[in-house]
């Protein structure tokens, strides 16, 4: 790999290998001249590359030339069951497709400042995982992100996002509570699905937009705190659900 007089690499040239180096046991596939993602061995599924805590640095330097860490790929820790902690660096700003899929050892995650895109069923399936914190950063979260993660409690939905994809936390069977913030204007199908354990959703924005089944098989639901003032609208949208809907002045909120 050539080197220019800053220790950079160049004439970058894209590779059909799994992964172009490892440091320090972490497996990275370069994507620029620049920047890598972290990936695994095999660059596909079930790898079992990772186990314990594993700390992501934001810079990594191999044969000379300094790559900044920009992304999680697709599939880079799935399956890894034995993983119990992953620190994200603020200089990654996309998590790929199943990228955490059956991490069932993973009780907490943090998604820090810098990170704007959260892939498909990126932690589907994470069993173990009580706590996710999701920076403002976050605009978008993809479909089944956290699908399956029957041990999550506590959520926080980005302020900067624009809508909750279909799925996103389907069959979270122990979150009790959601608040979706102001400037979230779409709620996907079956975003909530089978979450048995969700007695209460706050909806902050009027002109948010809920698709019918958003909430469908919340079995234990028991109010939906809407905008004062937005009733007709969301009675509309949640026909089924019009006796638990309560309108509240969020404006201290916003």
């Amino acid at each position: 790999m050539a080197k220019n007089d800053s220790g950079q690499a160049q004439d970058f040239k894209l590779s059909k290998k799994p992964y172009d180096f490892m440091v320090d046991g972490i497996y990275y596939k370069c994507i620029s001249n620049t920047s890598v993602a972290v990936t695994n061995e095999t660059g596909f599924a079930i790898a079992k590359s990772y186990s314990g805590e594993v700390v992501i640095p934001s810079e990594v330097s191999y044969e000379g030339a300094n790559f900044k860490v920009t992304s999680i790929g697709a599939h880079a820790f799935q399956g890894c069951r034995d993983l119990t902690k992953v620190i994200i660096p603020d200089s990654v700003v996309a998590i790929g497709r199943v990228a955490f899929m059956h991490c069932d050892g993973l009780a907490q995650i943090n998604i820090p400042d810098g990170v704007i895109y959260i892939g498909r069923a990126a932690f589907v399936g994470c069993k173990g995982l009580t706590q996710v914190n999701i920076s403002d950063s976050v605009t978008y979260i993809g479909p089944g992100a956290f699908a399956g993660c029957e041990g999550l409690t506590q959520v926080n939905i980005p302020e900067n996002g624009t809508e909750i994809s279909e799925f996103a936390f389907e069959n979270c069977t122990s979150l009790t509570q959601v608040t979706i913030p102001y400037g979230i204007i779409y709620i996907g199908h079956e975003a909530f699905n089978n979450c048995e354990g969700l007695k209460q959703v706050n909806i902050i924005d009027g002109e948010t937009r809920i698709v019918s089944d958003a909430f469908e098989g919340c079995s234990s639901l028991q109010s939906i705190n809407i905008p004062r003032g937005a009733y007709d609208k969301f009675a509309e949208m949640l026909p089924d659900d019009k006796d638990k809907l309560h309108e509240v002045d969020f404006s201290d909120k916003q």
